[in-house]
């Protein structure tokens, strides 16, 4: 039974949105199984909602994933506290507020405010889409609160990916850059995953004090403040609120 479930992971993660969808001897072929298991695996899946099949016999991702999917967001503690203060700073700057959470070493969106410059809006990062921690800017902030030896493992494992010229891809930096963070209390992502884009994110703790989140304000780089005292100290405004109704729930 063990074994079934760790095939289930790898599995679900073939269905992108490049290729939704998948005949039974390509999943064998991808993942080196044989079509007998898999056959045994999707069909489970399938019954459960995980999968569907297509009338040409092909599956793709089950409905049942987004009713889950949605389950799982609404029972974040740290989202619901977050949302209205989000919804107060998109306002207020006009930008794109994220919030995120840690899986191992990639960051998971879970929720997102519209910006409303009157120019150019953020576009791209949608709720429940995942990126690498070590350049994005939530990630950071969240990667810099965890033990040391612990995110060095991570991101061994990992990998650290080039996305820009700007990408830290080296751990000694890497780490360098975890002790600024921490002392500044925020993190920045100044083009390092996308050109033109840049990001300040702070850290969400809860009643114990340990960072389960983090938020972030993203906008074109080119709109990004060299004086971000003003920036800063809003996002940590809202941050704080947020951490304090997660404590006091």
């Amino acid at each position: 039974m063990l074994n079934t479930v760790k095939k289930v992971g790898p599995v679900l993660e073939l269905f992108t949105v490049e290729q939704p969808e998948w005949r039974m001897s390509d999943i064998a072929r991808a993942l080196d199984m044989p079509k007998s298991s898999v056959h045994s695996l999707v069909t489970t899946l399938s019954e459960i909602g995980l999968l569907s099949t297509s009338a040409q016999g092909r599956y793709r991702l089950g409905w049942n994933l987004l009713s889950l999917s949605e389950r799982m967001r609404d029972s974040l503690d740290f989202r619901q506290h977050a949302l209205p203060q989000m919804e107060e700073l998109a306002k207020d700057l006009r930008e794109t507020v994220l919030l995120a959470a840690l899986d191992r070493a990639e960051v998971v969106y879970v929720e997102r405010v519209e910006g409303r410059h009157p120019m150019v809006r953020l576009a791209g990062v949608a709720t429940g889409a995942r990126a690498p921690a070590h350049c994005t800017a939530v990630g950071k902030v969240m990667l810099a609160h965890r033990d040391a030896a612990e995110v060095r493992m991570l991101l061994t494992r990992a990998g650290m990916k080039a996305y820009t010229k700007r990408t830290i891809t080296d751990l000694d930096a890497f780490e360098q850059e975890m002790i600024k963070v921490r002392a500044a209390g925020h993190a920045l992502d100044l083009q390092e995953i996308v050109p033109e884009i840049a990001c300040a994110a702070v850290p969400i703790t809860n009643h114990y004090g340990t960072v389960v989140a983090a938020m972030s304000v993203s906008m074109p780089a080119y709109r990004f403040p060299t004086d971000r005292a003003a920036l800063l100290s809003a996002m940590n405004d809202a941050a704080l609120i947020v951490s304090r109704r997660i404590a006091d729930a």
